[in-house]
This record gives structure tokens, sequence and C-alpha cells, in this order.
């Protein structure tokens, strides 16, 4: 288990995650009814892992815009994760 955060992990001195591309998989989803597109991405930092997957439609993309699509809206998942959990930070002493 990793141990929590003694300082500010957020600011320009901050390690950095590593953040890979674990897998693309096609497949029809039920939800969107259409074919999609399934990126995983494998998030490992000073403090923690993460493990994201990011749902996309594929009759709108073209093959060589997956991979930045996906890593947009990974972006979009952490910001709104961050934004809705904000209120969740305990301060260091």
């Amino acid at each position: 288990m990793a141990n929590r955060p003694t300082q500010d992990t957020t600011g320009p001195e901050a390690e950095l995650f590593d953040i890979r591309l674990e897998s693309i998989e096609r497949d029809f989803n039920e939800d969107l009814e259409a074919s999609a597109f399934a990126v995983e991405f494998h998030c490992d930092g000073p403090h923690g892992q993460a493990f994201a997957t990011v749902i996309l439609a594929s009759e709108r993309l073209a093959t060589l815009e997956i991979v930045p699509r996906a890593m947009s809206d990974l972006h979009l998942l952490f910001a709104a994760l961050a934004k809705q959990t904000q209120a969740w930070r305990i301060e260091a002493k």
C-alpha cells in the first residue's frame, strides 16, 4: 500500500506519473449501440497506481485518431475526478 503524501504533489516539483497504454480492444458496446474501442491506460505514480479505460465510439474515429482522442478523454476523466474529490483532501501538517 502506498504511503500518504507528506507534501503538495501537484506543484512543478512533484514527481510525474508513468502513464502507459496497456491495450486497445474493439468490440460492440451495448450502451453506445455501436462498435467501440476500449483503450486501457496504466498510471503508476509516487503514491499509487490507477487503471483507466476510455470508451470511444469507433464510427466517429479514423484509426490514427484513436490514441490521441483516448489520451484527451483520459485527461478530461482525471480533471473531472480531481475536481469532484477536491474536498476530500487532507492538508499535511
